[in-house]
């Protein structure tokens, strides 16, 4: 039992390793092309493009999957998840707007207005994930208060909302503008249907892995890549897009099943699967720091970095380092006040559990 225990985490720091580890690849391809490629696209963007529809589904549905047992618990025990999860996202999006005082930070664009500022700071504009997964919390809490054992039909309304998700991102997006992103309305709605089957369906993702299957893992794998790109072909993307979401987390499934997570490569996964919201809040801080060292290289060198090894190679080589810097910055700030920009603010409602062991009896503590 303790061995299917650890293996169970494995495969959820894994998922949660690789998943970060797409998004920072995909940040460091488009780093890549703007500083390196004058605009020119690589192979990599189009990997990256190609696996756009697994990676934020799977991080959802895996952060539904170890909200499950916590959603039961009294409000007040969800701090970590809810409001100081906010209070991080309102802190890093605060720096972003000091940050947006260098006019090369914001490039053509003026600073933002003062109603720009706000909607930054009370909606998905910044690091939109650590605003979404506060709300998610919040909804599926509140759904299991009012409906109990009812409220997996909710699961139905948030499909339909995921399926809508691009005509409200349409709607909704322009609310901000440059040099902000336009409100991630549309990827939020999108995954909070994500969220909730991993939630619901806890207990059968443990199966699926536990019994995943090589004739599944290639059939999942061929119809995704099949509905990917048709998608890409016939500009379908939008109107594909659950689907495809929803291939590409089978796919996820079996590979986490049948592939050996116990190597080298699945403890570097699961490793950087602990550490995802340093990684996450972090990476493209990380990124802008890079560009300094672009000014040594050699100007006008396009079409070297345009070489197939080297794009092929450099943009990993960016994405790793910018994960282990993030991670060692967290790790130096972990015993400093600064480490509350890698991890929610305590819960101020709840006394500190280490007061609360010096002050327990010693036959208590001893039980």
């Amino acid at each position: 039992m303790a061995n299917q225990k650890s293996l169970r985490l494995d495969w959820i720091d894994v998922a949660k390793g690789a998943c970060i580890g797409l998004v920072v690849l995909g940040h460091s391809v488009e780093w890549y092309m703007r500083h390196l490629t004058g605009g020119a696209p690589i192979y990599l963007a189009t990997f990256t493009q190609w696996l756009h529809p697994l990676r934020m589904p799977l991080f959802f549905a895996v952060s539904g999957l170890l909200a499950a047992g916590k959603i039961k618990q009294p409000i007040g025990n969800l701090w970590s998840k809810t409001a100081g999860l906010y209070i991080l996202y309102l802190l890093w999006t605060a720096l972003y707007c000091v940050k947006l005082i260098m006019p090369s930070a914001r490039g053509p664009f003026p600073y933002p207005d003062l109603d720009q500022l706000i909607l930054a700071l009370v909606l998905p504009v910044y690091l939109w994930y650590i605003w979404a997964l506060p709300v998610f919390y919040l909804i599926a809490w509140g759904l299991e208060r009012l409906l109990g054992a009812r409220s997996i039909y909710a699961l139905v309304p948030m499909a339909l909302l995921s399926v809508a998700a691009p005509a409200i991102g349409q709607a909704c997006g322009p609310i901000t503008g440059p040099p902000f992103d336009p409100v991630h309305v549309q990827t939020v709605s999108f995954n909070l249907f994500w969220f909730y089957l991993g939630l619901k369906g806890k207990d059968v993702w443990i199966v699926m892995v536990a019994k995943g299957s090589w004739i599944m893992l290639w059939l999942a794998g061929l119809l995704y890549g099949l509905v990917v790109a048709v998608s890409e072909y016939f500009d379908l993307e939008d109107y594909l897009a659950v689907i495809s979401s929803a291939l590409a987390l089978r796919f996820a499934i079996e590979v986490l099943g049948r592939v050996d997570i116990q190597t080298h490569a699945g403890k570097c996964l699961a490793f950087v699967g602990r550490n995802t919201l340093p990684v996450y809040v972090m990476h493209t801080t990380v990124l802008t720091g890079f560009t300094l060292a672009t000014r040594l290289l050699p100007a006008h060198a396009e079409q070297q970095y345009m070489m197939l090894s080297i794009q092929l190679l450099v943009p990993i080589l960016i994405a790793t380092l910018a994960t282990l810097l993030c991670i060692g910055i967290a790790k130096a700030a972990a015993k400093t006040p600064f480490r509350f920009l890698f991890e929610p603010l305590p819960s101020p409602l709840v006394r500190d559990k280490n007061q609360l062991k010096l002050k327990r009896p010693p036959a208590a503590s001893a039980r």
